[in-house]
């Protein structure tokens, strides 16, 4: 069961990276939600009926570490992330900064 896991992780590892990468702050963040994305698909990978559906099931993971990560974000590394990304600010940065300080003006 080892080896079917390994060989499906390797195979979809970095497009999961890559989704990571452009939903944390910074790319350390990002490796950090890869590994906790590998430790909870090993722990559940027994539960998944088909493997042919291995690149959903990991993505649906992804997403649900994702949105662990954005609502117990420290408010002040969310603000950091703005200031980080530069010109490159998203939408749902500004709202995380809004729904945390909404007395705050941003240039």
């Amino acid at each position: 069961m080892e080896e079917k896991f390994e060989t499906l992780w390797l195979r979809y590892k970095r497009p999961i990276f890559g989704y990571l990468l452009a939903h944390a702050c910074q790319p350390a963040d990002a490796e950090d939600l890869l590994q906790i994305v590998a430790y909870k698909a090993l722990k559940n990978f027994s539960s998944l009926r088909n493997p042919a559906k291995f690149y959903s099931w990991i993505f649906a993971i992804a997403k649900h570490v994702v949105a662990d990560y954005h609502r117990t974000a420290v408010p002040e590394s969310v603000f950091t992330c703005i200031i980080t990304k530069s010109r490159r600010i998203w939408r749902k940065n500004y709202i995380c900064v809004f729904l945390r300080y909404p007395n705050t003006c941003i240039d």
